[in-house]
Formats: C-alpha cells, sequence, structure tokens
C-alpha cells in the first residue's frame, strides 16, 4: 500500500502566521494613531497662526496706537477655542512700539510657561 503525502498548512503554521499578521496589524494601527495626532496638532498650529496674523491686521487696520500692557482675548476659528496673549512694549525709537501676539489653546496653562501654538512680533509706527 502506497502512501499519499498530504500538502497543506498545518495548524501550527497557521497560528504563526496570524500572529505575524496580528504584531503586523498592531505596529500599523500605532503609526496610523501616531499620526492623526501628529495631523490634528499641526492643524492646531496653522489655525492659531492665522488667528495671529488676523489680529495684527486688525490692530493696523484700526491705525491706533497700541496702548501698552498685556491683554488676554479669547478668539475661536474653524470649532477651535484659542486664547490670544498681546503684549504691547516700548522699544528704544519712541515713534515705535513692539507687539508681540502669542496664540494658546483655550486650556492651556499660561502660568507655567506652556509654549505657544503660534507666536509672531510686529512693529507698529505712531499714526500721524
Amino acid at each position: 500500500m502506497t502512501r499519499i503525502r498530504q500538502r497543506g498548512v498545518t495548524l501550527l503554521e497557521l497560528l504563526v502566521a496570524l500572529f505575524i499578521f496580528a504584531v503586523a496589524v498592531g505596529a500599523l494601527l500605532k503609526v496610523l494613531g501616531e499620526q492623526a495626532r501628529i495631523v490634528e496638532t499641526l492643524e492646531q498650529r496653522y489655525f492659531a497662526q492665522l488667528v495671529a496674523h488676523n489680529h495684527l491686521a486688525e490692530l493696523r487696520l484700526q491705525q491706533t496706537w497700541p496702548a501698552l500692557g498685556q491683554r488676554n482675548q479669547k478668539r475661536s476659528l474653524a470649532g477651535l477655542d484659542l486664547r490670544l496673549v498681546e503684549d504691547v512694549t516700548e522699544t528704544d525709537d519712541p515713534a515705535l512700539r513692539r507687539v508681540a501676539t502669542r496664540v494658546y489653546s483655550a486650556d492651556a496653562d499660561l502660568s507655567n510657561e506652556s509654549p505657544p501654538l503660534a507666536e509672531i512680533q510686529a512693529f507698529m509706527g505712531a499714526t500721524p
């Protein structure tokens, strides 16, 4: 009687292949989750830059001398709540003032020096 040789995959080989596939899928999901978090951070920074630029444009359109000191404002753009901090200081030239604009997320703790999402500095001249 001749023995017929069977071909196929054993249960152990199948389990090893499934394990390797599961590890690969897990690593892929981790990378995709990290990429989604990075995209969200970049989106927040982009909108914060827009808020900062818009604020400086508003200051220029007002055509008034910005008052010295620091002011906090709440801003919202594209469903994102932000906190804008404007710091106006004197410069060596009495006809110029430095306007530092920093934008944070609305829930950022400003007391522990958390880094801003966006920061822009500009100089504004006295209006004639």
